[in-house]
């Protein structure tokens, strides 16, 4: 190995380890146990070992091309496999850190059981059938069987435009899933399951990962649009009515339903996934305990609202 390549490797390793230290101090607890391995003939590097999460594979992928470029960097990261699962009893707020932190999501019992992956001080760190993670302190339920995502209907739109719209009104929060409060990509995931037992990534960065396309949306209903716009959540979602979108406006504070123009009008930038690709992704996932096992990637996408 000469000595420019080892000095990279190196720094990489400590990029990892300051990475580590900043999440453990953030969220309570975090691992990034990897090691990387180059191929020097082929000018690539393996990430090969574990890490807690499966938003992690990004960050950790982004400072090892950092110090490797121009090698090629591949992933081949696991992603920390909990247990037991545990059934929710009643309404839960997951959160960022063991102790305090912003919400994360709302989890509810009818969204099933739920991975526990760490325990500190009587929190728990657990994992939803969509690939959310995040603390409670609450408790729990008893054990149960890891979940199955069933297998999705061959049905159109209708229900699941039907089921946003009745939210219409409902306040927004960032992280809500209710009608307590909700957000944009809230809104959208409880309106797939609800009605289809589709399970949806819970934010609108991973929502946009599974196949945007460039520009409004076509004709019809069910379809993802996402804008880029000054007051909403970066990659702002909503969906398609036959005459309007309906969406968690952080601006308004509400749930509203806004002519697709309206909706489009200040937007830096518009892109939209079909509702047939949400159907594809449900496909992909039933019969497996979470998105993730079916191979789905969260966090690629970046930030997201």
């Amino acid at each position: 190995m000469d000595h420019e390549l080892s000095e990279s490797l190196a720094a990489a390793a400590e990029d990892l380890e300051a990475l580590e230290a900043r999440l453990r101090a953030r969220h309570g607890v975090s691992r990034i146990d990897v090691e990387l391995r180059p191929d020097a003939a082929a000018r690539e590097v393996a990430v090969v070992g574990v890490v807690l999460v499966d938003r992690l594979r990004t960050p950790v992928l982004d400072r090892v091309r950092e110090r490797l470029a121009p090698w090629t960097v591949t992933d081949a990261m696991a992603v920390v496999q909990g247990g037991p699962w545990l059934d929710v009893p009643m309404r839960r707020v997951l959160r960022a850190a063991s102790i305090g932190g912003a919400a994360v999501t709302v989890l509810h019992p009818e969204d099933g059981p739920v991975e526990v992956l760490w325990t500190v001080e009587g929190a728990l760190l657990v994992r939803d059938r969509c690939g959310t993670v995040g603390w409670t302190q609450a408790a729990l339920g008893s054990p149960a069987p890891p979940p199955v995502l069933p297998t999705v209907p061959t049905c159109g739109p209708a229900s699941f435009v039907a089921a946003a719209c009745r939210y219409e009104g409902t306040p927004y929060e960032l992280a809500g899933t209710d009608r307590a409060a909700i957000d944009c990509s809230g809104l959208v995931q409880r309106a797939a399951w609800s009605t289809m037992g589709l399970a949806l990534p819970r934010n609108s960065g991973d929502l946009w990962s599974l196949g945007a396309r460039p520009g409004p949306p076509p004709a019809g209903a069910g379809h993802l649009v996402f804008t880029w716009t000054a007051g909403e959540s970066l990659r702002h979602v909503g969906i398609c009515t036959p005459n309007a979108v309906v969406h968690a406006s952080a601006s308004r504070r509400r749930v509203v339903l806004d002519p697709v123009d309206a909706f489009v009008r200040a937007a830096e930038r518009i892109e939209h996934v079909p509702f047939e690709a949400l159907l594809a992704h449900g496909r992909r996932c039933a019969g497996h305990p979470n998105i993730l096992a079916a191979g789905v990637r969260l966090g690629e996408a970046g930030l997201a609202g």
